[in-house]
């Protein structure tokens, strides 16, 4: 029989901002880049005989630490991707439960019934991640391997071999980033030895542990934000049908873009919504193909340490109070 050590990608964009995130192809935040780093410690001692990766870079960077202690190559190839969302690539959770609430819930409970433009359905996504599997076991049949794919695909694969109707789909948890699940495989036959394993990261650098939004007893993420657009890069932030803050950016040709006006109204304030905000700047400037964002902190220097949380840096100029942000990410670590 074949070992298969089944990962998740570290936290990506999406998972931090709330954003939908199949094939669109996220970076991951600099809360992930140290997940990886704790991932790479736990894969030191574990022996493998390869490595495959789906080829969206939030998965090339967590098999670069996976890979790292055996010094083995990492094999992408896209069967390993996440669901294709279609028309949901990008958009966030917050407009698509105020326009296609639906859809949403269908997505989440009953994910055979989910169906928008361009997507993947539910049980090609199946049949996709148990081939891959399988046909990756045989070719390294009594080895063992690893293969980092993403959160709905190992999911919808979970399901598939424990016989989990699609209705009944919330009985499998989605596995934590770095989350690992073992598997024993000898040819169809697949045998599930432990499930979304991330003991290795602590509470306070787990999303899933520490995040402060939750469903309610409806199935409605209602901490999702979404945007409402009412000039040029002028954004009115949105919770359901109530406006709850501001984004204003500046994007320019040929520099980067600029964070000029960024706030929650104070009651919305400590509830873990503004990196949101973060994600829909990050969004438009890379839609426009900017390679950088920046963040002004001019009259408020207080704010240093938090956009220093999600990833910023000190500009090149060390006498101008801005903060810089890269919107590319290198490959490998």
């Amino acid at each position: 029989m074949t070992t298969v050590y089944l990962v998740r990608h570290a936290e990506a964009e999406g998972n931090l901002y709330r954003r939908i995130h199949g094939w669109y192809d996220s970076r991951v935040t600099s809360n992930g880049l140290k997940q990886l780093e704790l991932l790479k410690e736990r894969f030191t001692d574990i022996h493998l005989d390869a490595v495959y990766s789906s080829d969206l870079l939030r998965a090339r960077l967590t098999a670069g630490a996976v890979s790292y202690g055996p010094k083995l190559p990492v094999m992408t190839t896209d069967r390993l991707r996440e669901v294709n969302m279609g028309v949901w690539e990008d958009k966030t959770w917050g407009e698509i439960i105020t326009n296609e609430k639906e859809q949403y819930l269908n997505f989440f409970a009953s994910p055979d019934k989910w169906n928008v433009d361009g997507c993947e359905h539910f049980f090609d996504l199946q049949d996709r991640m148990e081939e891959t599997v399988t046909s990756l076991a045989a070719d390294c049949d009594g080895g063992t391997i690893a293969l980092v794919t993403h959160g709905c695909a190992i999911r919808s694969f979970l399901a598939r071999i424990k016989n989990v109707a699609p209705e009944n789909i919330r009985q499998v948890p989605y596995s934590d980033n770095t989350g690992i699940t073992i598997l024993k495989v000898k040819g169809s036959r697949i045998e599930l030895i432990t499930q979304n394993d991330a003991s290795h990261i602590p509470d306070g650098m787990s999303r899933f542990r520490k995040q402060k939004w939750r469903r309610n007893r409806d199935g409605i993420d209602d901490s999702a934000l979404w945007f409402r657009r009412d000039a040029e890069e002028q954004y009115t932030v949105m919770r359901d049908a109530s406006a709850i803050g501001e984004l204003r950016l500046d994007v320019p040709g040929g520099r980067p873009g600029n964070i000029s006006y960024y706030c929650l109204d104070p009651l919305h304030r400590g509830q873990g919504l503004s990196a949101q905000l973060l994600g829909q700047a990050v969004s438009v400037c890379r839609n426009r193909g900017l390679k950088k964002l920046t963040a002004e902190l001019h009259d408020h220097p207080e704010l240093m340490g938090y956009f220093e949380h999600y990833g910023f840096v000190t500009a090149d100029d060390p006498a101008v109070p801005e903060l810089d942000i890269s919107l590319d990410q290198s490959f490998p670590l």
